[in-house]
């Protein structure tokens, strides 16, 4: 990283380190997820301490200066909207509660699944996040927030390369065809229904949304869902929403996502 030059970035995560110092994750638009320190003791003036501080707050574009070898931030300051593209300039105006837990989640995915990929550039992540941003603040209705959730979730695992592998589900004229995802091995594999048991539950008197809860889909879901078409169904909504937790859960090995209960 350059001496003195303006990064561009948003706060993922920060905790403290000492009465001074916090330990702050930023997802920055050159050099992808990023460790560093800030220390709110070096600023003397009450007054200018607290314009800084309230910069460290999360969904804000913000730009830092680092003392390279410290990692330090050194500076910070607000990213002017005269700067901006039409995502920042709404995700400036739009530093509220609204839909916290919705955005919150984006952080804590980041935070989780790419913390051990430290400086490594990304900006197609950091773009995705802040069109992700821009198109919560834009919208009211909560359906149309969690398929936008779902997209990102989609984004991020084809960029760690745990994209869902839908290469043998082919075209089939039999609507009868189910399969059970296998998340270890990333593939569908067709199951004979007739044969399942599911508990001592009857096979007929399951629902689809039972099946899918155990990773079983119908061949005419899954042909929509290798299309990226969730929002046509309900159907289809849940199911994308079932196999994104999972495959994320297990690439965490089950480790809690804090913010999912408030949003599922």
């Amino acid at each position: 990283m350059q001496k003195d030059k303006l990064i561009k970035s948003f706060i993922i995560h920060s905790k403290k380190l000492n009465n001074s110092n916090l330990i702050i994750y930023l997802l920055t638009e050159d050099f992808g997820l990023i460790k560093v320190f800030y220390n709110y003791s070096n600023y003397n003036n009450n007054k200018y301490k607290k314009s800084k501080s309230s910069l460290i707050q999360p969904f804000k574009t913000i730009l830092i200066k680092l003392n390279n070898k410290k990692n330090q931030i050194t500076h910070i300051e607000e990213y002017l909207e005269k700067n901006a593209n039409n995502y920042d300039n709404i995700n400036l105006k739009n530093i509220n509660n609204n839909h916290y837990y919705h955005k919150a989640y984006l952080n804590e995915l980041i935070y989780l699944l790419y913390k051990n990929y430290n400086n490594d550039p990304n900006s197609t992540l950091f773009n995705h996040y802040n069109k992700t941003l821009y198109e919560i603040n834009i919208n009211e209705n909560i359906n149309d927030i969690k398929l936008i959730i779902h997209n990102f979730e989609t984004n991020i695992l084809k960029d760690l390369g745990y994209e869902i592998n839908f290469t043998n589900i082919t075209k089939s004229q039999n609507n009868d065809l189910y399969y059970q995802y296998n998340i270890e091995n990333n593939i569908f594999n067709i199951i004979n229904l007739d044969k399942f048991t599911l508990g001592k539950l009857n096979i007929t008197k399951i629902t689809l949304r039972t099946l899918i809860n155990n990773l079983i889909f119908p061949h005419s879901i899954l042909e929509k869902l290798k299309k990226q078409e969730y929002c046509s169904s309900c159907a289809l909504r849940y199911a994308i929403k079932i196999l994104n937790f999972n495959i994320i859960k297990y690439y965490l090995n089950n480790q809690k996502i804090n913010s999912y209960e408030f949003i599922d």
